[in-house]
């Protein structure tokens, strides 16, 4: 019984990851990611809104503005 439980408890404390064909799978359906992509083709131009700053649209799609990172004036 002691090592039943030794055994389960060290299966439930194993890395996260998930399996590598889940993750290329989930990647090369990201239009952002370069995996999947054509060669020499650049992502969508809203990709990298993480970055400093952001583009802000209105519901036409009409850029309206943007808001910049105080970080990166």
């Amino acid at each position: 019984m002691k090592i039943l439980i030794a055994v389960i408890a060290v299966s439930l404390t194993a890395c996260a990851t998930p399996p590598q064909w889940i993750s290329n799978y989930y990647n090369s359906q990201d239009p952002c990611q370069s995996v999947g992509r054509a060669p020499n083709t650049a992502p969508p131009s809203w990709c990298g809104a993480s970055r400093s700053r952001t583009n802000i649209y209105n519901s036409n799609g009409n850029f309206i503005g943007y808001t910049r990172s105080p970080a990166n004036p």
